[in-house]
């Protein structure tokens, strides 16, 4: 299914606000490094609602380059587009 901008980062900042349970978020600056509970069960946990709420696979060569909201935004957009 194919989603506009706007609608995908909405539903990835839901995502971001469930998995480390936070009120106001600055997307563009959240990264593994400044959350201090984004751990790796946490990220494992992210990468699952992130496939589950925009039905796509993540492939594990990608995993571990998906450290920030900006990284995952343009991951899903690229896979959007397809």
């Amino acid at each position: 299914m194919k989603y506009k901008k706007n609608i995908l980062e909405k539903k990835l900042t839901k995502i971001f606000k469930k998995v480390f349970k936070v009120g106001n978020l600055s997307n563009k600056s959240l990264t593994y490094n400044n959350l201090s509970n984004w751990d790796s069960l946490q990220h494992i946990i992210l990468i699952k609602e992130i496939e589950k709420t925009f039905k796509i696979q993540i492939d594990d060569v990608s995993l571990p380059e998906l450290i920030s909201f900006s990284k995952i935004m343009n991951y899903i957009e690229k896979k959007n587009d397809k």
